[in-house]
């Protein structure tokens, strides 16, 4: 079929407007898509704010300003309600805490504002597993204040440093990894680390730091033979809280490296969040401890040692020690 010229304009026309009426219906195809993915992202922002501010939102904990209310709370706890009045009190309640618990709990409890005591078996001798650890800390800053020591000095790992079992990451390292001396000190507090204070021991010497302990009258603390008692290590953080021990600057350095540490589930766990608790825990076959600083407006020292306990109700029952006396140091 042949088209003349008319044919030819007349489906030109055909053609252009046929090409018109489909970029309309693109141009409206693409408006649309562009409407719907323009609200799509608009909600799924909307959604992803809300859920970022769901995962960030505060957590907000319900202050029972009512003590007969807040006591209750603290008798589901307890299983019995607890006698707060005056540490004889005190001292009935975590007496029923610990008497059908397997193997000896011994505890020191000292409130720094009135100057009180509170001991059950405190005078006993009990092995001090890590809690030795401390008079290494305050031993070194000791040397570092008599000029003995520079804790910016460099140490170079060695084979024979390394302390294969029990807590720390120093054992995982690489032999000839070169570390200040105050990084062994934040180890041996924060992850309680066995090689960092064997380092820290080794430069300081084992007599010097029992020389120290016996000069304090701390017959029962014995780093040879690894003994303490929940008195002498509660009065030892007492006078390091008093400055009388080391300078308030390297008091300060012990505190923090003691505080927020791998090991907060005893002490720790009895005290409300954000309160500090400056620490030193040990371990050993029945043996669970826990010794510190609680550092709250009213600071006092509690030091817990056992022996021959079961690992699940030491764990279970110092926590509840520590609320114990939290609630009663609190009034």
């Amino acid at each position: 079929m042949v088209l003349e010229k008319d044919d030819y304009q007349n489906q030109a026309e055909k053609n252009t407007s046929s090409a018109k009426k489909k970029e309309s219906r693109l141009i409206v195809a693409f408006l649309f898509l562009g409407t719907v993915a323009l609200s799509s992202l608009l909600w799924l922002k909307q959604g992803i704010k809300d859920w970022w501010k769901s995962i960030f939102k505060p957590t907000t904990y319900q202050v029972v300003k009512n003590d007969e209310e807040k006591l209750k709370n603290l008798e589901t706890l307890l299983g019995f309600k607890p006698d707060l009045k005056d540490l004889k009190g005190l001292e009935r309640s975590i007496s029923l805490l610990v008497e059908d618990l397997s193997g000896t709990f011994g505890v020191y409890f000292y409130q720094l504002d009135k100057e009180q005591a509170l001991g059950i078996d405190q005078g006993k001798s009990f092995t001090a597993a890590s809690v030795n650890k401390l008079p290494i800390m305050v031993s070194f800053y000791q040397a570092v204040e008599k000029g003995e020591i520079n804790e910016e000095e460099k140490y170079i790992l060695k084979s024979k440093d390394v302390q294969d079992y029990g807590t720390g990451s120093l054992r995982y390292q690489q032999i000839g990894t070169s570390y200040t001396l105050d990084k062994l000190i934040q180890l041996t507090g924060k992850e309680s680390d066995n090689t960092a204070a064997y380092v820290l021991e080794k430069l300081i010497g084992r007599e010097t730091i029992q020389a120290g302990l016996d000069k304090l009258e701390m017959t029962k603390t014995s780093m040879r033979d690894n003994t303490t008692s929940p008195e002498e290590m509660g009065q030892y953080l007492v006078k390091l809280y008093r400055g009388e021990l080391v300078s308030s600057v390297n008091k300060e350095k012990i505190l923090t490296a003691l505080t927020a540490t791998d090991f907060e589930e005893r002490i720790p766990q009895g005290v409300p969040q954000g309160i500090d608790v400056a620490h030193k825990i040990g371990n050993e076959v029945q043996v669970f401890n826990d010794c510190g600083l609680v550092l709250s407006s009213r600071p006092y020292v509690l030091c817990l040692l056992s022996k021959e306990a079961s690992q699940d109700e030491a764990l279970e029952v110092i926590p509840k020690i520590s609320r114990l006396v939290w609630e009663f140091n609190s009034q």
